[in-house]
């Protein structure tokens, strides 16, 4: 998906041009500015030797090295202050869109705390680029978010580090408007919780349910071509009391990594093909249109509001839910990744 991968080319752009940059990427990849009083503050060190002489020698070195060690790190903070307004300027005049800028300065919070934030931008940047109508009821936005986190599939020929790349994103958006503990009342009910007495064990499962919801999508969703027989059987040997679903991300990842070609699925789909946008590059912050579709019929030659037959096929047949493309017919409108022609060009050049 979009963000994350020209978060990436932002990066190594700051990497490049800012001095001190990797004070500012850190800030940038967690989401705040460091403190550098934490962790990087110098410390001025005492001579334990019992010698006079000695113990004034070591000194006057430790004197020295705190010196040239508050030095550097006064360099580093003052190039952090400057870069935070300077990484300010490159995401919002070269990464933005005109039209993710007018969205940014719509929001209401953008004069007191956003303006001259880049990390505050870029939080705000996600959250807009999965947002695609202006004013939607919240809980409407929400179910929106959630479809599609719970729906996203792996393409076919994507490869396994794309797919996971897309799903982490919506896993961030979804987290972003539930919570990381969204997920605890379920957990409490499950058997491996009902299960275990141990009080370390049930805080594990209630911390890991997020990603253990993620690995499980991740699961459901890839190429059934590739991968159809591991989640059969995994679902089988779960039916005769034996769990072997991987819990993580990564685990998952090395599970399907071992599994050879489905080819038998694989020669079902020959007759289809690509949509033609896998190896294209990412290159600014833009609302979802790596495929243009319209959202009922799938057709690619016009978008939802064009369809001629949208009202002829119930919405829950749309091609948006169901991924099955229909000549002259849609499923239903809903917003997605594609979104308007005009919505979020963020984080995009062409």
């Amino acid at each position: 998906m979009g963000f994350e991968k020209v978060k990436e080319k932002l990066i190594l752009q700051v990497q490049r041009q800012c001095e001190y940059g990797d004070d500012m990427v850190r800030g940038l990849r967690q989401g705040k500015e460091v403190n550098l009083l934490e962790k990087d503050l110098p410390i001025k060190m005492e001579s334990e030797s019992t010698g006079e002489r000695l113990k004034a020698a070591e000194n006057e070195s430790f004197k020295l090295l705190y010196e040239k060690e508050m030095e550097v790190f006064t360099e580093r903070r003052d190039a952090l202050r400057r870069n935070k307004s300077k990484v300010y300027g490159i995401i919002y005049d070269q990464y933005c869109s005109s039209t993710m800028r007018e969205r940014v300065k719509e929001l209401p919070e953008f004069r007191d705390e956003i303006r001259d934030d880049p990390y505050r931008l870029l939080s705000e940047i996600m959250k807009l680029m999965h947002q695609p109508v202006r004013a939607t009821f919240p809980y409407i936005s929400l179910i929106d978010v959630l479809a599609r986190w719970i729906n996203l599939r792996q393409k076919e020929e994507e490869s396994l580090v794309d797919y996971l790349e897309r799903l982490r994103e919506m896993k961030a958006m979804a987290v972003s408007h539930l919570g990381k503990s969204f997920l605890e009342e379920f957990v409490k009910k499950t058997d491996e919780y009902i299960g275990t007495d141990e009080y370390t064990k049930k805080q594990e499962l209630k911390a890991d349910a997020v990603d253990t919801f993620t690995t499980a999508i991740f699961l459901r969703n890839c190429d059934r071509s590739r991968y159809g027989s591991l989640i059969d059987d995994l679902s089988k040997t779960y039916a005769l009391g034996v769990d072997q679903y991987p819990r993580t991300l990564q685990g998952a990842m090395d599970v399907l990594r071992k599994v050879k070609f489905d080819r038998k699925e694989k020669k079902k789909k020959e007759s289809g093909s690509g949509n033609g946008n896998e190896g294209r590059r990412e290159t600014s912050f833009a609302q979802q249109q790596s495929e243009r579709r319209c959202f009922a019929c799938g057709d690619r030659t016009h978008i939802l509001p064009q369809c001629p037959n949208k009202g002829n096929i119930p919405r829950a047949e749309w091609f948006d839910r169901t991924g099955r493309e229909r000549s002259h017919h849609q499923t239903e409108e809903q917003p997605s990744q594609q979104g308007e022609e005009n919505s979020l060009q963020v984080f995009i050049h062409r």
